[in-house]
């Protein structure tokens, strides 16, 4: 797999992680990703403590995502096994593919900065393209532009991704 395309979902996942925590945009009641839990997850984890942070905030986006997408879809935080460990791969190397950022401000910024302009945002569950298509370079930006826009004004917005493969998406 295309370890460019890995490493910009994974940087997706962290930066939505981030803003849909409590202290943010309290999307979820997690805070798993706020710089103060290093402290409290080190005499847990020890040096896995990053690992521990990740895996919690994914989970706690995931059962968001799940409950409000179709059960048979794919979203930025349900994504097949195959990709997952890649993913999960990316996080456990020597040197960490991504890190959570540090503020809502240059959360949001980065975010932006991924977001294609030329998608028209929609709150709510929204089908973003087929997974098999999830690496291939439009859907992480196109992801991006609908949580941006979301973040940015209020709303919530779900991309997600469906498992047929038939029509061409855009």
């Amino acid at each position: 797999m295309p370890t460019t395309s890995l490493r910009a979902l994974l940087h997706l996942r962290m930066l939505v992680g981030f803003l849909g925590e409590r202290p943010q945009y309290a999307w979820w009641s997690s805070a798993y990703l706020a710089p103060a839990n290093h402290h409290a997850l080190t005499p847990a984890f020890g040096a896995r403590w990053s690992i521990e942070q990740y895996r919690g905030v994914i989970e706690a986006a995931r059962r968001v995502h799940d409950a409000r997408v179709p059960a048979d879809a794919q979203h930025l935080f349900h994504v097949s096994e195959t990709i997952e460990h890649e993913l999960f791969t990316l996080m456990t190397g020597t040197a960490p593919a991504v890190t959570p950022p540090t503020s809502t401000g240059t959360a949001l910024e980065m975010l932006r900065t991924i977001a294609d302009p030329l998608i028209l945002p929609v709150d709510g569950p929204t089908i973003v393209g087929p997974a098999a298509e999830l690496l291939d370079g439009r859907i992480v930006p196109a992801m991006a532009a609908h949580y941006a826009a979301a973040f940015a004004h209020g709303g919530r917005s779900f991309p997600y991704l469906t498992l047929e493969r038939r029509r061409r998406w855009r």
